[in-house]
Order: structure tokens, then C-alpha cells, then sequence
């Protein structure tokens, strides 16, 4: 007891003396205050690497712009150095811009800190897109040197010219041609897709493959399919000239493979045709007026297409494919056909497994067939999805050019296409008037159908 009470009656216990100040003020372990000329050089060294970054790009592309114009340098190697200048250079040059954001006061550089990075970009948008918009436009009231305005005369050979109307022609057939078909396959194909148990990616990859490749790869490889060589300068390795030889020759009853081959495939859908109809009445169906005329419609083409084709004489001498008017046209446009319905597929796919099953199960239980399911439901439920792919489409369409540039001489095969005269015109004759008439009259027939998609597009987000 007496020693706690000794303790209650002492005073309070002294404080601990501080430890010793460390050289230049401040605890020991903690950074004292910064000296003056410590802090003026931190801000010079983050000044001149502030600028270093914003400076080093300019500098890389100016040291390497003449070697990428080198045309005798290594292709591998100028495409390593774009890659690298290109993307080390965007880095440095964003990364610079942010520190000379930080040298601001806070309040200031968080201000203009979004316009500092979205500041290039719309740099470059007015450098390459809207200068070249205005250029082109001014260029396409100027004669060939780009010097003298002669008013309409560019656009009035676009209208006037007779391979410029054949492209015209031509490219309004794309335009129908290529979305109708793309779309229709690509649904096709998305809807059988769906209803694979096992395997749906796999099949989905597989048609979707060629999007990968390039048109002018597509262009050549279709070019060994539809490949011509007359006779008497080697054998034909085009295989569609080899199948029609094979096609053309004699076989069973001194008739052509070709004649028997068609013949028996109308013969046989006629068949199945009767056969199902057949089936309907034993199954004490109902037959509407319509469809009963419908089938002896059907039944008699299908008896006359028969006999046709078995008459039909094949000759067994290889085509020239890309030569033969107006078909070549079509034969191109199975290139871009045969490359757009993967991406059809895919994203009609993606839109078809959005339809909410209750839906079709209820149709179903309805007695809808799956037809009808397919025709009523599904259909109107995916249309704005198949409008936009269309769209897409269209514009593809409408500038295609590598097909028809690589497939060989667009006039002598009539295969004119518009953005193939632009880029003839501007670029292979010198005459960048009519190309820049022809850019300009491209531009305003996109302009409708992009209008038209944004304003349904504004019209369904309404709607939601």
C-alpha cells in the first residue's frame, strides 16, 4: 500500500525529452523542407521532360519520314518503323502533354486536362477529314492543273460520260445486289446456327472466316476459280471452267452430265413437292383453292424445267468468266457476297438470341409453325438489327473498288464501278477534276442513307 501511495502523491511524471533535430530540420527518417535550389531544379527537370516527350515524336518522324519514302528500303522494316514511330510516338506525345498538365495549378490544368488529350484527335480529324472534304469539293469545279474554276463541265462528264454511266449502272446493281443476298444468307445461316446443339461456333468461325481476308485476296483467290486460258496455251485450272467440262461431256444414254444432273434435281423436287402434297390429303388436310392451284402450277414447271434441261446442250470448251457481259459483274459480286455473310451471320445470330424465348414458346403452343415462328416473330423482332447490317452493306457497296480493280481492266469487261473511275481518273490519268466530281457525288448518295439510319435509329431509342 505504501508504495502506491507514494506513487498517487508524486507530481507528474516528466515529459520525454525530444530526440535531436536531424540536419536540416525535422525528425530523423522524414525529409526535411526542401532547399530552394532543390526545388527550382525538380520543376527545370520536369519542364525538359515535359518537353522532351512533346518534342521527341516531332523529331522521330521527321528522322524517319525519308526512309519510309525510300522505295528501294526493305517493305518489313518501314512497316516496323511506322509501327514503332506511330504508337511510341502517340505514347510520348500524350504522355508529355500530361506532365505539362501537372506543371499547371490543380485547378487549372483539371480543366484543361480533357482538352489536352481530346485536342489531338480533333486535330487530326480537321487535318484528314475536313480539309480533304473542302479540298475535294473546291478541286471538282477546277480544270485538270487544279488552277482554273470551269464551273460544271466535271460534273456534267459524270452524267455524260458513257463509262461513267456504266459505272453508275453498275454500282446501282451492288447496291441491290450484294445487301439483298448477304443479308438473306446470313439470316439463313444464323437461324440454322441456333439451333445446333454442338459445334455452333465452330460452324459460326468457319463462315465467318473469309471476313479476314482482304478483297483483293478474296479478288485472287476467286480469280484461280474463274481463272481462263484459251485453248492451244495450256491446260484451264479455273474450276469452274474444269466443272463445266466435266459437266459437258456424254454419259448415261448419250446424254450430257450436265442435262441429266439438273434434269434429276427438278425431276426429284417435283417429286417431293407431289409427295407432300400427297401426304397433306391422306392426312384429310384442307387445301385452299390458291394452293391447289399453286401445286398444278408447280408440278407443271417443275415437268417443264425437267424436260428443258435434259434437252439442254452444255458445250464442254472452257468460258472466259470475267469477260462474258453482264455475268462477270454478278461473278464479282459473289466475292463480296461470299465475304459479308459471315458478318451477317454473326450479328443476326446475336440479335436472333435476344428474342425472348416465352415469346416463341407461346407461339408455338399456339400452333404456329416454326415458319411462321420464324416469319412473324422472330423477323419483326430482329428488323432493326437487319436494317443496320443492310446499311452497312450499302456502303460497302457503294465504294467497293478493289474487286474491280484487281480482277482486270474494268472497261474492256464492263465492270465499272464509281469509286474505280475516282481512283482511275485522279490517280492513272491525271485528271483529279473528274475524280474529285466523282468523290463528291459518292459522298452525297452516302449521305441519305446515313441520315435515314441515325433518324430510325433516334426513333427506336425513343421508343424504349
Amino acid at each position: 500500500m505504501s508504495s502506491k501511495t507514494d506513487e498517487l502523491t508524486e507530481g507528474p511524471a516528466e515529459p520525454p525529452e525530444p530526440p535531436p533535430a536531424a540536419e536540416g530540420g525535422g525528425t530523423p527518417g522524414e525529409p526535411g523542407p526542401a532547399r530552394p535550389g532543390q526545388t527550382v531544379g525538380t520543376t527545370l527537370l520536369r519542364v525538359v521532360s515535359a518537353l522532351a516527350f512533346l518534342v521527341l515524336p516531332v523529331v522521330a518522324v521527321w528522322a524517319t519520314f525519308d526512309f519510309m519514302r525510300d522505295g528501294d528500303a526493305n517493305r518489313f522494316l518501314i512497316v516496323a518503323v511506322a509501327v514503332v514511330v506511330g504508337v511510341g510516338g502517340v505514347f510520348c506525345l500524350f504522355y508529355g502533354m500530361n506532365r505539362t498538365v501537372d506543371l499547371l495549378p490543380e485547378k487549372l490544368g483539371e480543366g484543361v486536362r480533357p482538352y489536352v488529350f481530346v485536342g489531338p484527335a480533333l486535330v487530326l480529324l480537321s487535318v484528314f477529314l475536313v480539309y480533304p472534304v473542302i479540298n475535294t469539293l473546291v478541286l471538282s469545279f477546277k480544270d485538270r492543273t487544279g488552277d482554273e474554276f470551269i464551273g460544271w463541265d466535271n460534273y456534267r462528264f459524270v452524267f455524260e460520260d458513257e463509262s461513267m454511266l456504266r459505272a453508275i449502272r453498275n454500282t446501282a446493281l451492288w447496291i441491290i445486289v450484294v445487301p439483298l443476298f448477304a443479308v438473306i444468307i446470313g439470316l439463313l445461316f444464323a437461324s440454322l446456327a441456333d439451333r445446333l446443339r454442338r459445334g455452333e461456333a465452330v460452324a459460326k468461325s468457319i463462315i465467318f472466316l473469309p471476313m479476314a481476308i482482304s478483297l483483293a485476296g478474296a479478288t485472287v483467290t476467286f480469280g484461280l476459280i474463274y481463272s481462263f486460258r484459251p485453248e492451244g496455251f495450256g491446260t484451264n485450272i479455273g474450276l469452274l471452267n474444269g466443272l463445266k467440262e466435266w459437266l459437258g461431256h456424254d454419259s448415261w444414254f448419250d446424254q450430257e452430265r450436265a442435262s441429266l444432273l439438273f434434269g434429276g434435281l427438278a425431276a426429284l423436287g417435283t417429286v417431293i413437292a407431289l409427295v407432300a402434297l400427297a401426304n397433306r390429303l391422306a392426312r384429310g388436310g384442307q387445301l385452299a383453292p390458291a394452293t391447289v392451284a399453286a401445286s398444278v402450277v408447280g408440278v407443271v414447271l417443275g415437268g417443264a424445267v425437267t424436260w428443258l434441261l435434259v434437252q439442254w446442250d452444255l458445250p464442254a470448251t472452257p468460258t472466259p468468266w470475267l469477260q462474258e457481259k453482264p455475268w462477270n459483274n454478278l461473278l464479282l459480286m459473289v466475292i463480296m457476297i461470299w465475304m459479308q455473310t459471315g458478318f451477317a451471320m454473326v450479328v443476326l445470330s446475336a440479335a436472333i438470341k435476344s428474342v425472348p424465348d416465352e415469346i416463341i414458346e407461346a407461339a408455338r403452343i399456339d400452333g404456329a409453325s416454326e415458319l411462321q415462328v420464324f416469319r412473324r416473330i422472330v423477323v419483326p423482332s430482329i428488323l432493326p438489327t437487319i436494317v443496320v447490317v443492310t446499311t452497312y452493306m450499302v456502303i460497302n457497296a457503294l465504294k467497293v473498288f478493289d474487286i474491280v480493280f484487281v480482277s482486270g481492266n474494268a472497261e474492256t469487261s464492263e465492270t465499272e464501278v464509281i469509286a474505280e473511275r475516282m481512283i482511275l481518273l485522279s490517280f492513272r490519268r491525271n485528271q483529279p477534276g473528274y475524280g474529285a466530281a466523282i468523290a463528291v457525288i459518292l459522298f452525297l448518295a452516302v449521305i441519305p442513307v446515313m441520315w435515314w439510319n441515325i433518324r430510325r435509329f433516334r426513333a427506336e431509342e425513343a421508343i424504349r
